[in-house]
């Protein structure tokens, strides 16, 4: 395993940069599918590598520990880390998942009203896209569906005048 040593190091170190840059990516630019399996399968092989690279210092690691100086840098990161991860109010918090759930599984005519457009106009952009909707009734998701599209694929006909 200590002939692996370098290896396992530089590795955990080059998957924490490519999960933190396409984290960083999804949080200020957008996200795709293909980053999302980078994200998740380098993420993966990070995970792994981090606990070999704990595995094989574990003594280095518990004599650190030991230093109260250590603890003293350490202390106040976890708790930043925890006011980060558990101090806001679930109840208060707008999920926007939960948002674009329901924006998808809305009446067309509902969607068009959300951003201030004519339903008639984004039912004839629609159409004239060859997309097939049957009336103002269906939801985003219905018409996605029928037409073998994406749901948020057709929020651009409500975006664009």
């Amino acid at each position: 395993m200590n002939a692996l040593r370098k290896y396992i190091t530089s590795g955990t170190g080059f998957a924490f940069f490519v999960v933190a840059g396409t984290g960083l990516f999804f949080k200020f630019f957008f996200k795709s599918h293909a980053l999302e399996e980078i994200h998740g399968w380098v993420g993966i092989l990070m995970m792994v590598l981090a606990f070999l690279h704990l595995y094989q210092n574990w003594k280095p690691f518990l004599n650190h520990l030991k230093d109260f100086k250590v603890w003293l840098n350490l202390v106040p990161i976890l708790i930043i880390i925890a006011l980060f991860s558990f101090g806001g109010n679930e109840s208060t918090q707008i999920s926007p998942k939960l948002v674009m759930g329901n924006l998808m599984n809305s009446k067309i005519s509902i969607v068009a009203e959300v951003f201030k457009q004519e339903t008639e106009s984004v039912l004839v952009k629609m159409k004239n896209n060859g997309l097939a909707i049957d009336s103002a009734t269906q939801t985003l998701s219905e018409i996605a569906e029928k037409n073998q599209k994406k749901p948020q694929d057709l929020l651009i006909f409500f975006v664009n005048k």
